[in-house]
């Protein structure tokens, strides 16, 4: 188990593993895999495959990885992923491999709902969700202590992970970022609804940008400016100065942009109040209602 850190730029996981001969990393998203990159080191004679999975469809950014999997069937290897989701349970499984959950987002208790705690591994393995043999969450207290309270046979550690931009960054532009979440592919219809009232009326007084989350339809911000992840959004800020503000409604991403040093404002209706309601990392954002959305502007 690491010791307690403070605030640190990179994790290094032989601090908690020794002599692991492959790291298959697996990623719903492709923005969990850069974060991965650009937060972990390990040593360089380990090997590293990348899966990306979506639904139940796994795929392999080529076919020798499959071949490397299996020569190391009986040899140290670990399973890393973000939620422990049914596939990455399944990988790890029939991988032989120890489970690692890394967690960057914004957990409740309402992602418990369906806990089981089986007294045979094996079983928590295949049906308890978001199980992993060992966790490290990413800069979220609240998150820490949800999976602490479920798993607390597991080692579970906090890192207090440092954001900065490259040093070289502009002073603030006069543009904002929106992040983006699919509330209507998730059919949250009545807060898809709202999301739209507020990037409508936040454009109008701003030159708005939107972030898109992974899952949102390929053609749902055709006619608006927008970049495709936030570690885009990220770049995109380190090429062209602070943006004067991040907006969004409930969104992990909110977080990070905080933990950045951006100013970040999330907007608020009763549907989104009944959403969020178990969210404790959220209540560290100032909420803003549209009254006050033109004082923004002043807002250094």
């Amino acid at each position: 188990m690491l010791k307690q850190i403070k605030m640190i730029s990179k994790v290094t996981l032989d601090n908690y593993f020794k002599d692991v001969k492959l790291y298959i990393v697996v990623s719903e998203h492709k923005s969990f895999e850069e974060k991965f990159k650009n937060d972990f080191k390990v040593n360089e004679n380990s090997i590293f495959v990348f899966l990306k999975y979506s639904g139940k469809k796994i795929s392999l950014n080529n076919y020798n990885d499959f071949f490397i999997i299996l020569k190391h069937l009986f040899k140290k290897s670990i399973v890393i992923s973000e939620y422990y989701n049914f596939l990455p349970r399944i990988i790890s499984v029939f991988s032989n491999s120890f489970s690692l959950s890394i967690i960057y987002g914004v957990l409740t208790e309402n992602n418990f709902k369906n806990f089981y705690n089986f007294r045979l591994k094996f079983f928590q393995k295949l049906l308890t969700p978001l199980f992993a043999d060992q966790f490290i969450i990413v800069n979220r207290k609240y998150s820490y202590e949800l999976i602490k309270k479920y798993f607390f046979k597991q080692t579970v550690d906090l890192v207090n992970m440092n954001r900065e931009f490259k040093k070289n960054i502009k002073h603030s532009k006069n543009y904002c970022l929106w992040i983006s979440q699919c509330w209507e592919e998730d059919r949250h219809f009545e807060i898809e609804k709202f999301q739209k009232e507020c990037i409508t009326k936040i454009g109008f007084l701003h030159d708005l940008i939107i972030v898109k989350h992974p899952r949102d339809k390929v053609d749902k911000y055709l006619n608006q400016k927008s970049v495709d992840s936030l570690n885009n959004a990220v770049k995109y800020c380190e090429s062209n100065g602070y943006p004067k503000h991040v907006f969004g409604i409930s969104s992990s991403a909110l977080l990070e942009f905080k933990d950045y040093g951006v100013n970040v404002f999330k907007f608020e209706n009763s549907f989104v109040r009944d959403f969020n309601s178990s969210n404790v990392d959220l209540l560290e954002i100032n909420t803003l209602t549209f009254l006050e959305l033109d004082t923004t502007t002043n807002v250094n």
